[in-house]
């Protein structure tokens, strides 16, 4: 099971990266240069998956083979195989007809230093890489970024802490940063009570239900029905619907809790979060947030949240793919319960000086009821 969760939180990050960089448009460029060409791709498996499966690169490119530097990863992936595509060794691809090689590893540097080393390639043959942000796309990147810095300096008042947020902080962390500063500002001027909603992916955690039933309880707050997602990675995933609804059904009965099954599967959309327009969101567990009601996108309407209950030391490379890690960045608030916690779940998941997680000192739950009073009562400072 952790290595079907490391593929697709890989796979997420990989879709993520290359989504956020128009890779259509580049593809369409290679479709023009390479007209006629045969290419073989070389690199990451699950990356190789994610071109062929989500952007459809035979529509673009004549791709005669695949390969990778670690055969037993590649030969022994059904996926892969389930593609149509010739898998070669490394030691295989001097044999074959082919004009150019398109890496998707991190490093076209050292795909080429293994190639050419070992000789497993003609000097004739071009090695590019396919995954590479184009300098145009950079720049155009950069000066959407000082936009957006410009606009949290013009929302916060702050010059320092906008210098710091422009230096640790990306385009979407400043974006979402500027939109939570104006969901703020909107809550000091609503005189009514804060309604929020709980997105969650398994009832085995029973700490997300104890802050939920005690946030319930309190009427000072507006707190809607759980809405329950499937508990899967990919929006291609199956899902045994009946069996989830029964699991629901019985925890509903035996916990007393309202729940909602909100995950529409022909639109992968949460209809229901939408059309309940909450003030908070917290979110039970953020890979599984699909990119539709991700706290990127929901920064625009909602404060969102993440309480962190357990302990990530020892488990920061399961956890903290990069997709995980543009999740919770996105965030408001990450709730964790002391220093220790904090600096491990900073350090993983690269969040140090991004005032994202919030140490509430041990007493968890009451501290966050503690938090969202403060918000009901306006009393929050705007940072």
């Amino acid at each position: 099971m952790k290595v079907l969760q490391t593929m697709n939180e890989q796979y997420l990050s990989f879709y993520d990266y290359l989504q956020s960089n128009n890779f259509e448009n580049v593809l369409n460029k290679l479709k023009y240069r390479y007209k006629d060409k045969k290419i073989i791709l070389f690199g990451n498996y699950t990356f190789l998956l994610v071109v062929l499966k989500e952007f459809n690169i035979t529509n673009y490119l004549n791709i005669v083979g695949l390969s990778n530097i670690d055969d037993s990863n590649v030969n022994g992936s059904d996926l892969l195989k389930n593609c149509n595509i010739t898998i070669y060794s490394p030691t295989e691809i001097r044999s074959v007809d082919f004009d150019i090689i398109l890496d998707v590893s991190e490093s076209l540097k050292v795909t080429k230093q293994y190639l050419r080393q070992n000789h497993y390639v003609k000097k004739t043959v071009e090695i590019n890489s396919l995954s590479e942000i184009p300098l145009i796309t950079r720049i155009k990147n950069f000066i959407n970024k000082q936009k957006y810095v410009f606009l949290y300096l013009k929302e916060s008042k702050s010059i320092v802490k906008t210098v710091l947020y422009d230096i640790i902080c990306n385009s979407e962390e400043i974006i979402s940063k500027t939109n939570y500063l104006k969901k703020l500002k909107d809550l000091k001027t609503q005189n009514r009570k804060l309604k929020i909603a709980f997105v969650c992916s398994s009832v085995e955690d029973k700490n997300i239900f104890a802050l939920y039933n005690l946030v319930k309880n309190d009427k000072d707050f507006n707190v809607y029905p759980i809405i329950f997602v499937p508990n899967t990675y990919l929006e291609t995933e199956s899902v045994n619907e009946e069996c989830e609804e029964q699991k629901l059904q019985e925890f509903e009965e035996s916990n007393k809790t309202e729940l909602i099954y909100g995950w529409d599967k022909n639109t992968n959309d949460l209809t229901c979060l939408h059309a309940f327009k909450p003030d908070v969101i917290f979110y039970q567990n953020p890979i599984h947030i699909k990119n539709n009601f991700s706290p990127y996108k929901m920064s625009k309407t909602a404060l969102t949240f993440h309480v962190q209950y357990q302990s990530v030391e020892g488990n920061c490379n399961e956890i903290c793919s990069g997709y995980y890690k543009k999740q919770v960045s996105n965030m408001w608030k990450i709730f964790v319960q002391n220093t220790t916690q904090q600096n491990e779940f900073d350090k993983c998941t690269n969040l140090h000086r991004k005032d994202v997680t919030y140490n509430t000192h041990n007493k968890l739950n009451l501290k966050i009821l503690e938090y969202l009073t403060k918000l009901k009562d306006k009393t929050i400072e705007i940072e």
